[in-house]
This record gives C-alpha cells, sequence and structure tokens, in this order.
C-alpha cells in the first residue's frame, strides 16, 4: 500500500505536470511585445493552410488555402506545438502548428507571420509581377525575392539557410518540394 503522503505528492506533482504543459508560451516580436497582447494582429505574407483542416504547419507548406497578407487575426492561443488564431473577417479559426524541424520553434518562428505592422506599403512599392504573385499567393517568373516572401512567406530555415541564397526551397505539402530559383539580379528566373 502506497502511504497517504507519498500519494498526495504524485498527485500534486501530476498536477503541477499537467497546468504547466497547458501554459500559454510566450513569444515575443523582434521589438519584445508578447505577440499574443498585439491588437491588431496581422499577417506579414500570404499563408496557405490545408482549407479543409484549416491547418498550416511551420515548415510552410505551400497548400491549396490561401489567407492573405495582411489579414486581421485574433489568438486564440499559443502553446510550444500549436498556435489557433481566428480570421477577425471570417470568424475561421486555424491552427499553426510547430514541426520538428524548425530550429527555435513556434517562439522564434511565429514572429515571420504575425505582427503589428501590415505589409501594404511594402507592396505598394513593388512592381506588376509582384503585386500578381502576391494576389495569387504563388511565385512568378520576375518576381523579387520580397514579392515572394509575401506571396508564399518565409522558406523554411531548415532548407533555405539564407534569403542570400539564389534558391529558396518550399514544400509543397509533406511529400514534395518546390525550388524557386532566383538570377543575380534576384529576380525568379524558374520554378521547379
Amino acid at each position: 500500500m502506497i502511504p497517504k503522503k507519498v500519494l498526495q505528492s504524485l498527485t500534486l506533482a501530476s498536477v503541477v505536470f499537467v497546468v504547466s504543459g497547458c501554459s500559454q508560451l510566450e513569444v515575443k516580436t523582434p521589438s519584445g511585445v508578447d505577440l499574443a497582447s498585439i491588437t491588431p494582429l496581422y499577417t506579414l505574407s500570404n499563408l496557405h493552410p490545408d482549407p479543409k483542416r484549416h491547418k498550416l504547419s511551420a515548415v510552410n507548406h505551400q497548400l491549396a488555402g490561401l489567407i492573405p497578407l495582411c489579414t486581421e487575426v485574433d489568438v486564440v492561443s499559443i502553446k510550444n506545438k500549436a498556435m489557433k488564431f481566428l480570421v477577425k473577417d471570417t470568424g475561421q479559426q486555424y491552427v499553426f502548428v510547430n514541426h520538428r524541424a524548425i530550429v527555435g520553434g513556434l517562439a522564434e518562428n511565429l514572429p515571420s507571420y504575425f505582427g503589428s505592422q501590415c505589409n501594404k506599403s511594402v507592396v505598394n512599392g513593388l512592381g506588376k509581377i509582384d503585386k500578381k504573385g502576391i494576389r495569387l499567393g504563388v511565385p512568378l517568373v520576375g518576381m523579387s525575392k520580397k514579392g515572394v516572401e509575401l506571396a508564399m512567406g518565409m522558406p523554411p530555415k531548415h532548407r533555405t539557410r539564407s534569403l542570400e541564397l539564389n534558391t529558396w526551397i518550399y514544400w509543397r505539402n509533406n511529400w514534395g518540394t518546390m525550388a524557386v530559383n532566383f538570377d543575380e539580379a534576384g529576380k525568379v528566373s524558374s520554378i521547379k
């Protein structure tokens, strides 16, 4: 038989473990502000969720859904493994899920996708082909690196170590990748 004091200690330890596992993850923006406290909060690039499951991956799968750049969202919760957010205009809830390949986890990754400043002024300074690609959420030959970043989001760092590289690798889905190749002028030369 287990002594009563040992049983109480184990129960308390279990409760502490469960509660700590359910706590909110604090995600800081580059300026040191807690992401969950920002109002309004915007998407900093287009996001490409699974339209049926309303799910996005931290490796930035380029799935069929599209949440446009500068969409206003509300944070529902941020945990170690996922962030739940609500698109204000539609009321649709999405889950942004961490991936084991992402160094730094959601705490380092989320500020690349969500922030307090909408990037419309950056888009206005880009050319026609960039604006078209951003509107469609796809890379197009002739787009700038900034245009591709806004259209598709950041390429995952485990496949594209630096944005200075002339090939950015994106995941189409769990099984296939897409290479966006840039010429020396920083314009898309091919998409494979």
